[in-house]
């Protein structure tokens, strides 16, 4: 399309599903470079993720081969106990998602004043986020996850 939108060159191709373009990069030699990833009906979940190269009339050549990004997506959400724990000055908190969604991670200390804040949209999977308890005093501290209407706390120790 041009900067208007109108349509200069379209090409279509045959699936199973829907593709969704998450960038396009122009190369120097005039080639076209796609990625983004594919859901296929009826389910909503993002199946597979792509990258496609064409060249400037949108021809491509047969995908080499294709990553099942869906493998590895957790079934639930879960909170894990922090590691290590007890912890000397840092200590990770891992969590899984099933789904996309706005991720809130908070610590507190024993008389309930947050002391660390985390708050980021995340795609379905594993992650994990990095305390640093450095400039805290040792003791008991509760970390919380809430996302899409979950909420979990669990407790971890300092220890200087």
């Amino acid at each position: 399309t041009d900067s208007l939108g109108t349509v200069l060159n379209q090409k279509f191709y045959n699936g199973f599903g829907d593709l969704f373009i998450l960038s396009i990069l122009p190369l120097i030699n005039g080639d076209i470079l796609y990625t983004g990833y594919a859901e296929f009906q009826p389910s909503p979940v993002r199946e597979d993720v792509y990258a496609l190269r064409t060249d400037s009339l949108l021809n491509a050549p047969p995908p080499i081969g294709i990553n099942n990004s869906n493998v590895n997506l957790p079934e639930k959400i879960i909170l894990y106990q922090n590691y290590p724990n007890p912890f000397n000055p840092t200590t990770y908190i891992r969590y899984d998602i099933p789904q996309s969604s706005q991720v809130t991670i908070k610590v507190y200390d024993i008389l309930g004043k947050e002391v660390f804040s985390f708050n980021e949209y995340k795609l379905a999977g594993s992650y994990e986020v990095q305390f640093d308890g450095t400039n805290f005093a040792s003791g008991m501290y509760f970390y919380s996850l809430e996302a899409n209407g979950y909420k979990d706390v669990k407790k971890m120790v300092l220890v200087k």
